[in-house]
């Protein structure tokens, strides 16, 4: 046997299921707020880390540079002349928005009472930049003078 009741059973419950629509609306909208921050964010770490990468590597390449300039292949010495406060000025890396720029110090050491050798310190430092967002990174090396 099949028993139903009559509409006018359920006076109580009109509109309700609208609340609960707009109630779940605003929530699935702060979660798609939510996501897009969080997808948003991803992109930005992404982008420092692929420009401290390329960073990283303008100024290795700016180091070799200075190290190519100090130590010519052709040379039997090292060219101490070349040494002066700032070796490479600017080494500009294509078209990434990078560049390096090296100084150069160099100390001259007593090893023994009658030789003495020349130690180069070189500190490169590679910048890139996109837009709104720039990453430098610094390395350092020491070279010395063979006799």
């Amino acid at each position: 046997m099949f028993y139903s009741r009559p509409c006018s059973a359920y006076p109580s419950q009109k509109g309700s299921v609208l609340v609960v629509v707009v109630f779940v609306l605003v929530v699935m909208g702060f979660l798609a707020i939510g996501l897009t921050q969080i997808g948003r964010s991803n992109q930005e770490t992404t982008t420092l880390e692929v420009l401290g990468a390329r960073a990283w590597l303008a100024a290795h390449s700016g180091n070799e540079v200075a190290l190519q300039r100090l130590f010519p292949l052709n040379s039997s010495s090292a060219l101490g002349s070349v040494c002066t406060s700032t070796i490479v000025s600017s080494v500009t890396m294509g078209s990434y928005g990078c560049e390096a720029s090296v100084s150069c110090t160099s100390q001259a050491v007593d090893v023994t009472s009658s030789a003495q050798t020349t130690f180069y310190f070189l500190e490169s430092t590679g910048t890139c930049s996109s837009g709104k967002n720039q990453v430098s990174r610094v390395q350092e090396v020491m070279a010395k003078e063979l006799n």
